[in-house]
């Protein structure tokens, strides 16, 4: 079975599942396509303090994808699958 490293928020315990792997490889080739600049610590900060301002109003949440970009944090949402029980996952870009 192919690895992918990566850090889910999941429901379940043990291996990764064949259905949990199809959904982790398509979230990482979904988030492939998605432009951001450089990450660095500083624009993690900077990131932040904007999200906390769109976020206090619901119709300004569309923003916050673009504002996780300029900070080079790539936002993508990817449907369920049946029985992934995966909430998140975060992979880290080299």
């Amino acid at each position: 079975m192919p690895q992918l490293a990566h850090a889910a928020r999941k429901s379940t315990v043990g291996d990764v599942t064949a259905s949990q792997l199809a959904w982790l490889f398509r979230a990482k080739q979904l988030s492939q396509a998605v432009s951001v600049e450089k990450f660095s610590d500083d624009s993690l900060e900077r990131c932040l303090g904007e999200i906390e301002a769109p976020t206090c109003y619901r119709e300004d949440i569309r923003q916050v994808p673009q504002v996780l970009a300029e900070a080079g944090i790539r936002l993508v949402i990817v449907e369920l699958l049946p029985n992934t029980r995966i909430d998140g996952v975060w992979f880290l870009a080299r």
